[in-house]
């Protein structure tokens, strides 16, 4: 297991949650024991590689069960804990070096055989549950919001609209954006929705990546920035406070 990975998503359940878990739990249960439960389930869940790409196929629907009381306690004191887990594990795939074919989904569900402070965690496929029935109760996932209006601007002719929480970007045809660059990594970057701002990941690319000409491995991204990746130009946009003011975009 990615111990580094590990300790990251230990640490970003630990901020979700502000200690809903000591609180909850008795102590009982930490925000170790789910971190570690959701990267075994992870791993264990993994299936074969396909496409020509090694990585195996990381599971992308996850169920945590909890004791009626806990899962709502939980759930009152986070209301988006299910989407923010998402895209956080969609960063641990990344650390395991494993690949997602869609954006994970995370649901906290009731269920009554679990007994007061303990929990339990599975993963599947969802091309495998199309079409199944839960026999348990599920809880709405809350929406991930995403900028107004998000998109970007591809060597000044081509738009691309933001919709989903992992945005993966390169030369490879399995990318949400396809770039047709000879000079691009395969699988070059990518973006990940946090809190509402789309943040800037270049998963060690050959050529690297320069946003506003610095540069980056990791960037905030704010309406106006400019990313360089091989030979492609990009422009992001969105419609917060920070893009009242035109910004030109010139094409090498």
């Amino acid at each position: 297991m990615n111990d580094l990975g590990l300790a990251r998503l230990e640490a970003q359940i630990q901020f979700l949650v502000e200690g809903a878990f000591s609180q909850l739990f008795s102590r009982q249960v930490q925000p170790h024991d789910l971190a570690v439960r959701l990267a075994r389930a992870m791993e264990t869940n993994a299936g074969p590689a396909r496409d020509n790409d090694p990585r195996a196929i990381a599971p992308d629907d996850f169920v945590i069960e909890l004791n009626a009381a806990e899962q709502q306690r939980l759930i009152s004191r986070q209301p988006a804990l299910e989407a923010l887990l998402s895209e956080h594990l969609a960063e641990l795939a990344n650390d395991l070096h494993l690949r997602l074919l869609q954006s994970p989904l995370v649901h906290i569900n009731i269920n009554p055989d679990i007994e007061p402070g303990d929990l339990r965690v599975s993963a599947a496929h969802q091309a495998q549950l199309k079409g199944a029935t839960s026999v348990l109760e599920r809880i709405a996932a809350p929406i991930s919001l995403t900028p107004a209006n998000a998109h970007l601007v591809i060597d000044g002719l081509r738009i691309e609209l933001l919709t989903s929480p992992l945005v993966t970007i390169g030369r490879g045809n399995d990318n949400t954006i396809v770039l047709d660059d000879p000079y691009a990594s395969r699988y070059h970057a990518q973006l990940r929705l946090r809190f509402g701002v789309y943040t800037y990941f270049d998963i060690n690319s050959q050529s690297g990546s320069l946003i506003n000409d610095v540069r980056v491995h990791e960037h905030r991204l704010q309406a106006g920035d400019v990313i360089r990746l091989g030979r492609t130009q990009i422009l992001y946009m969105d419609e917060s406070d920070s893009s009242s003011t035109q910004t030109s975009f010139a094409i090498d």
